[in-house]
């Protein structure tokens, strides 16, 4: 029972209580108790019980003389029942006693000066040293030293890694194929990557078949205002190294800001990032027509592949038409480091081609007449793009020397008027001449 006197007075037990007093009552004072008329009953007080494997942390405990000592800490380990004193306080409550493996270890902090007698020989430590004590063991904290942290082993495949950083210098390296545990003066660190290269290192996406799926973040910016499901990126734990698996005939290229290098993985193998290490962003173009900055990728895949384009053209005698073409391509060359860098050497390789192809055919178109583009379209186009030699026969290849680009042929799929007039009147000729052409068969 928690007692306070209003008075002073000697008690029952005959104790001098000076007015003010709190005091507790008992089971080892007396089996009952009837306060006295100066006394005043606050409430009543609950033990506090500890086992072999819990201990607390009490504030403001009271000395050998009685009094409580402000600001002092006490340690207090079971098995064992008492009460709080008036003016103690149970810090953080009971806790219980660390128990410690062979993988696991207790990172601590020195609050004072003391000579550290758990471990051998002595040795003295100071205030704000760290240090780390290993399992198998129990250990109970003292007063001269705070936990910071509890370790316990990570263990790493020859495919896994963790990036370490180093708390006094602010060092980062990674960690790799092994199990480690964090040292006293290290910590987890997490790389920095952006939404949209952890939407590109989605598990669930494959950089071949889902090549023709736009992923920009205008797209998301969309999807977030019109309530449609946008690309989930997925929960990445940015301290694992972070890896990115590159599929049969694609490269990717790295670059380490510390030392100003790029390096090129073809594939297939497993790109691991250290902790410098950013992925080369491919921004291509895409849709038809093409617009720029539409799809977004790590992975550049070298083909063969196609592509589509819608171009708009005009002849001599000013028809305007919409043509529609397909180009197959691929990247020629040996897969090393040289030619790697001519690989990624155009950010925006479909663009570029497209462009000098839309190029080739307008000026090619312009300077021919509606009725003889009608007539020769597919082979006025593909001497336009590929030229002519000296037997007047196509080349069968563009080349793009800057990245090693080829594309080896062309379809023309449709040559359609602008104009709905003009495609009218096309349409009405060419049902007019199919009709005399089948009246003069029969």
């Amino acid at each position: 029972i928690l007692v306070k006197a209003n008075a002073s007075f000697k008690d029952t037990f005959g104790v001098e209580r000076k007015n003010g007093d709190q005091y507790l009552i008992t089971l080892e004072d007396t089996s009952s108790f009837i306060p006295d008329v100066q006394e005043e009953i606050l409430g009543t007080v609950e033990a506090t019980t500890l086992d072999s494997r819990h201990y607390c942390t009490i504030l403001n405990p009271y000395g050998s003389d009685g009094k409580p000592m402000l600001g002092h800490r006490k340690i207090v380990k079971g098995e064992i029942s008492f009460f709080l004193k008036p003016g103690e306080i149970l810090e953080d409550g009971v806790k219980e006693v660390y128990i410690l493996g062979e993988d696991e270890g207790i990172v601590l902090k020195s609050l004072v000066k003391y000579e550290d007698k758990s471990v051998t020989p002595p040795e003295m430590r100071k205030p704000g040293d760290r240090w780390m004590i290993k399992g198998t063991m129990e250990y109970t904290p003292t007063i001269e030293v705070e936990v910071i942290d509890v370790r316990k082993a990570i263990p790493l495949h020859d495919n896994e890694g963790i990036y370490v950083r180093n708390i006094q210098t602010g060092s980062v390296r990674s960690v790799i194929g092994k199990t480690y545990m964090l040292k006293e003066d290290e910590e987890l660190w997490e790389k920095d990557l952006s939404p949209m290269v952890q939407i590109l290192l989605n598990k669930n996406r494959d950089v071949t078949a889902d090549r023709g799926e736009w992923i920009n973040p205008e797209k998301e910016k969309r999807a977030a205002k019109t309530g449609s499901t946008p690309t989930v990126v997925q929960d990445v734990d940015l301290t694992r190294v972070i890896t990115f698996k590159v599929p049969h005939n694609a490269a990717v290229q790295v670059y380490d800001y510390k030392s100003r290098q790029s390096r090129v993985v073809y594939g297939p193998d497993l790109v691991m990032l250290e902790p410098n290490e950013e992925f080369t962003q491919l921004s291509l173009s895409g849709g038809k027509p093409k617009r720029p900055n539409l799809i977004r990728s790590l992975a550049l895949l070298l083909g063969p592949d196609f592509c589509s384009d819608n171009v708009t053209v005009e002849t001599a005698d000013h028809a305007r038409l919409e043509l529609k073409l397909s180009y197959n391509w691929q990247f020629k060359g040996e897969k090393n480091q040289d030619n790697g860098a001519k690989l990624f050497s155009v950010p925006d390789f479909i663009g570029d081609m497209c462009k000098s192809i839309a190029s080739k055919v307008r000026g090619a178109v312009s300077s021919v007449s509606f009725d003889n583009f009608h007539k020769n379209s597919a082979g006025i186009i593909r001497s336009a793009v590929f030229g002519d030699n000296d037997t007047n026969n196509s080349k069968g290849v563009l080349e793009f020397p800057t990245n090693n680009l080829i594309v080896t042929s062309i379809d023309i799929q449709s040559v359609e008027p602008v104009d709905q007039r003009t495609r009218d009147s096309l349409q009405k000729s060419v049902t007019l001449a199919i009709e005399i052409t089948t009246q003069s068969q029969e």
